[in-house]
C-alpha cells in the first residue's frame, strides 16, 4: 500500500480512520475502487478507468474492455501464458449472459478446449490452459432478455455440451449463494490446476438497477424486480448466519452500520473539492499514452529455432524490398519490389519469435508443411 501510486491511495484510506492493519487494508480497497469512480487522481487507475474499466493487478483483477465478451480471449491469452510457462494459478473470464451472443467468447472456448493440449503437448506442459468462463447471467443484455428472446440456448449452461466430450464441466450456480459459488470455487480449481479445463459456470444473479444511468428499465415491469429483491444475496445470508447461530441479528446489525459509516467517510473523502482530491491533469494522460521504451523478452530462457533468422530465406527476400514508397527517380516502386504491411507483419513477428522464448502461434498456417507427407498434402 505504501508503494502503489507513492502512497497517494493509502493516504486517503488512513484518513477514514482504523484500528488495525486488516481495517487500513479495507479501507485502503474501499477508497481506491470509489476513487476510480468518481475519477480522481487517488483512484486505482488514476481515475481514468472509471467504475466500468476499473482494475487492480495486485490482486490479479486485470484490465478489462469495452467490447462485450472480448475479456473472454484475454483471458484465454492469460491462461496460455501460464500452462506454456508452467505458472500454478487459475484465470477466471467474468463476463455477461449477452456474450454468449460474441465471436470473441465462442473462439476463446473453442480455442481453450482443443485437444492438442492433451494429445500432442507431452514436453511436460500437457493439459488445457487452466480458463474458467465464469457467466454472471442477470437474464439480460442492455435490454434484451437473453432466454426467450435474444438467444436460443434457454439454459445457457447447455452451451458446454457443444464444446468438448465434458461439456466443460459446466453447471449453474446460486450466484446469490456464497456458499454456494464457493463450493464451484474449490471444484473447478481442482479441475483446472488438473489440466482438465476449460470450465463454464452459468452463474445465476439479478441486475436490480438499469444497465446505465441512461436505461429506465423500461423493458420489465416492476412485479420481476420486486420478486428478485425478495432473493437479495446479502440480506438472505445474514439470515442464513442468524439462523444457524453464527452471528446474532444484533451483530449483523452493528457491521451493516459500521460499513455504511465507513462507506459514507470514503464518499466524502472521494468527492471533496478538486483541491483535496484532484484529477490527472493532461501532462500525466500524455505520459502514459505511449510507453517511450519496450521489454525485449519475458524469460531468460533459451530461445529455440530451426535456424537463425538470419539465415531465413522470407528474411533473406525482404533485403531486397523497397521500403519507400518512390525510387531513387521519384517514381512510384513497383508492387512486386515494393515493401508491403505483411511484409512488415512478419519481420516483427519473427523478431519476437527470435528474442522471445514465451512467444507462442497457432493457426491453420503455422506449422511445419514440409513434414507433411505428398500422400497427406492434397
Amino acid at each position: 500500500m505504501k508503494t502503489f501510486l507513492d502512497g497517494e491511495t493509502l493516504a486517503f484510506a488512513e484518513e477514514v480512520g482504523y484500528d488495525n492493519l486488516t481495517e487500513l487494508a479495507e479501507n485502503f480497497i474501499l477508497y481506491g475502487t470509489v476513487a476510480e469512480t468518481f475519477a480522481r487522481k487517488a483512484g486505482f487507475n488514476r481515475g481514468l478507468g472509471g467504475s466500468m474499466h476499473a482494475f487492480f493487478a495486485p490482486f490479479g483483477s486485470m484490465p478489462n474492455n469495452a467490447i462485450v465478451g472480448g475479456s473472454a480471449d484475454i483471458a484465454l491469452g492469460s491462461a496460455l501464458f501460464k500452462r506454456i510457462n508452467r505458472q500454478d494459478g487459475i484465470v477466471i473470464a467474468n463476463i455477461g449472459d449477452a456474450s454468449m451472443g460474441c465471436g470473441p467468447v465462442w473462439e476463446a472456448m473453442g480455442f481453450a478446449a482443443m485437444d492438442q493440449f492433451r494429445t500432442l503437448w507431452k514436453d511436460g506442459v500437457e493439459g488445457n490452459p487452466p480458463i474458467w468462463f465464469n457467466f454472471f447471467n442477470n437474464f439480460y443484455g442492455m435490454g434484451g432478455q437473453t432466454a426467450g428472446e435474444t438467444m436460443g440456448y434457454d439454459i445457457l449452461a447447455r452451451v458446454g455440451l457443444g464444446v468438448n466430450p465434458e461439456g466443460m464441466h459446466s453447471e449453474r450456480v446460486d450466484g446469490l449463494n456464497p456458499l454456494a459459488v464457493a463450493d464451484a470455487v474449490n471444484r473447478k480449481r481442482e479441475l483446472l490446476a488438473a489440466g482438465r479445463g476449460p470450465v463454464l459456470t452459468d452463474t445465476i444473479t439479478y441486475r436490480f438497477s438499469g444497465h446505465s444511468p441512461s436505461d429506465a428499465s423500461s423493458y420489465r415491469t416492476r412485479d420481476e424486480v420486486e420478486l428478485w429483491e425478495q432473493h437479495d444475496g446479502l440480506k438472505n445470508y445474514a439470515a442464513y448466519l442468524v439462523t444457524n447461530g453464527v452471528l446474532s441479528q444484533g451483530e449483523v446489525d452493528d457491521i451493516q452500520a459500521k460499513f455504511d459509516e465507513r462507506l459514507t467517510k470514503v464518499i466524502a473523502l472521494a468527492t471533496r473539492d478538486e483541491d483535496v482530491s484532484p484529477r490527472v491533469g493532461v501532462e500525466f494522460i500524455e505520459s502514459v499514452i505511449y510507453s517511450n521504451g519496450n521489454e525485449e523478452k519475458l524469460s531468460d530462457a533459451e530461445v529455440e529455432l530451426l535456424q537463425p533468422l538470419e539465415e531465413n530465406a522470407r528474411v533473406k527476400s525482404l533485403k531486397a524490398k523497397v521500403r519507400k514508397a518512390t525510387d531513387e527517380f521519384g517514381k512510384p516502386v513497383s508492387k512486386a519490389k515494393a515493401y508491403s504491411y505483411r511484409d512488415a507483419l512478419f519481420e516483427a513477428i519473427a523478431h519476437r519469435f527470435a528474442t522471445d522464448p514465451t512467444m507462442a502461434a497457432w493457426g491453420e498456417e503455422n506449422r511445419d508443411w514440409a513434414a507433411r507427407s505428398p500422400s497427406t498434402a492434397a
